[in-house]
């Protein structure tokens, strides 16, 4: 009772919340009567570290830490602190009473364990910075609070479902580094995660680029002869089976952005190559005796540990360099797992052309309660699948059920780990391509889908060789290898099948 009335003391729109921790109670009395005389802040002392923590998300935190409690990086009481604060989406102010060389790497750790600014306390005018620091974070984060009324709005457009706090930070960022239209970016995160997503919204939300083209690359379904005269072009007979002029993506994405996924991939060789491009802004085609000036916008993503690997010696470490002057990291889906529904929902959406007006599916709660437990280690791609796996398999009426799922989410939940060789109750033990009650569901769905699109025989086999990719990669657990495997094609083709369906 006492934390809600700790909270609810702090809420008014025009002021934003500081709560002040510090043992030592003469500099608390003076950091309160400092702080007092800032206008933007409603500050009020915490009277115990438990209600230090229990505070609402926005909230700016003034924690006075000893040098004993930032000492040791692993086992800290003060870095411990500062990291659940972080977790709780609190900006937090360090203040360290450190000297000599134990202070910088005092700031190290508690930059480390998430504080945002880290202020020495023993300085003459360290009550001076930190009111300037506190007036600067409360007046950012209260117009922050008075843009998100905006920003609902502009994550719809630019194609963003989640609304947790951490793709709200993340959606902000995005929007941060987009207006820095001449800078690359690089995107981190593990597989599935959406980076070619944040991708588009970057050029989307890039005033001066959003008009001109975006143009994608997966760098891991090339080989190095392929890569370069992709991103380069080539000339009319500079290798066998150049039969004509290949501008190159560089060139198509003129005035535009050209995102590289998987960038890791790029062999030694043609690392160095997109180095040079990079640093000049300029490219020569294969077999070209010019080079050509061009002017494209870099983003680059990857799931892979570039440091790790330029340590290893398969990265270089200038490409990395000029690669990640501004940085994001999406966070996996087991993060943020408040995304799930309104992710569900957005799948749904954004395929509900599949059904004739009127007759589209409802998501059962059971279904939505069943992924937000279970952990995902795909994310957003694997979510997706298994959406869409529920879809092809929907045969209308109820709602879309716990029994759509497959088998191996139903274990997960359950608990139960069975044999690989007995399968478990429901579970397909039929080949792929025996007759079942699925072949009549896309029989029915392709008369349901010409009846709303017009009888193209042509937009109608594209449609099912689309389903087909997607059943494929919902078995391969979203591996556009191995989807390509089981479908006997490239993965360039599964790449491309995907590629054009949404795009019509």
């Amino acid at each position: 009772m006492q934390d809600d009335c700790v909270n609810s003391a702090f809420e008014h729109p025009s002021q934003c919340p500081v709560l002040v921790w510090d043992n030592d109670s003469v500099r608390s009395d003076r950091i309160l009567e400092a702080l007092a005389g800032v206008r933007s802040a409603a500050v009020r002392r915490a009277d115990s570290l438990e209600q230090l923590v229990a505070v609402t998300k926005g909230t700016v935190v003034v924690l006075a830490l000893s040098s004993d409690m930032l000492s040791d990086a692993l086992s800290a009481s003060g870095l411990m602190l500062l990291r659940e604060l972080n977790a709780h989406s609190c900006s937090v102010i360090c203040l360290i009473d450190s000297r000599g060389l134990q202070k910088l790497a005092s700031v190290c750790r508690a930059l480390l364990a998430g504080a945002m600014r880290v202020i020495d306390s023993y300085a003459e005018e360290f009550l001076s910075e930190l009111c300037h620091t506190v007036r600067e974070t409360a007046e950012r984060m209260i117009a922050g609070r008075l843009d998100d009324a905006n920003l609902d709005s502009i994550m719809q457009r630019a194609g963003f479902a989640g609304r947790s706090p951490k793709s709200l930070a993340l959606f902000r960022s995005v929007r941060s580094v987009s207006g820095l239209t001449d800078l690359p970016v690089l995107i981190t995160g593990e597989t599935g995660t959406g980076k070619e997503l944040v991708a588009l919204a970057i050029h989307s939300l890039d005033s001066k680029r959003s008009h001109r083209p975006f143009v994608s690359l997966n760098c891991a379904a090339l080989t190095e002869q392929l890569a370069e005269s992709e991103l380069f072009g080539h000339q009319r007979g500079a290798f066998t089976g150049a039969e004509r002029d290949r501008s190159g993506l560089f060139r198509a994405a003129e005035g535009g952005v050209l995102f590289l996924d998987e960038v890791g991939e790029l062999s030694w060789t043609m690392q160095a190559k997109l180095l040079r491009v990079l640093q000049t802004n300029r490219l020569r085609s294969v077999g070209a005796d010019r080079e050509a000036t061009i002017n494209v916008r870099v983003v680059s993503a990857t799931n892979r540990p570039l440091e790790q690997m330029i340590r290893e010696g398969s990265f270089r470490a200038d490409l990395y360099h000029r690669l990640n002057v501004l940085s994001l990291q999406i966070p996996p889906l087991r993060e943020r797992r408040e995304d799930i529904a309104p992710l569900i929902r957005h799948f749904v959406e954004q395929h509900a052309s599949l059904w004739p007006t009127g007759n589209r599916p409802l998501i059962s709660r059971d279904f939505v309660d069943a992924l937000e437990r279970s952990a995902l280690p795909g994310n957003a791609r694997q979510l997706e699948n298994l959406v869409w796996r529920a879809l092809v398999g929907w045969y209308g009426g109820d709602p879309i059920s716990l029994n759509a799922l497959p088998p191996e989410i139903w274990r997960e939940i359950s608990g139960i780990v069975e044999s690989p060789d007995v399968p478990a109750a429901g579970e397909r033990t039929t080949p792929l391509g025996s007759a079942e009650p699925t072949s009549g569901v896309l029989e029915t769905h392709a008369v349901e889908y010409l009846q709303s699109h017009g009888w193209s025989l042509g937009k109608a086999v594209r449609h099912l060789e689309f389903i087909l990719v997607r059943v494929a990669l919902s078995v391969s657990g979203g591996n556009q290898s191995e989807a390509a495997r089981l479908l006997g094609v490239t993965p360039r083709s599964v790449y491309n099948k995907l590629h054009k369906e949404f795009q019509s």
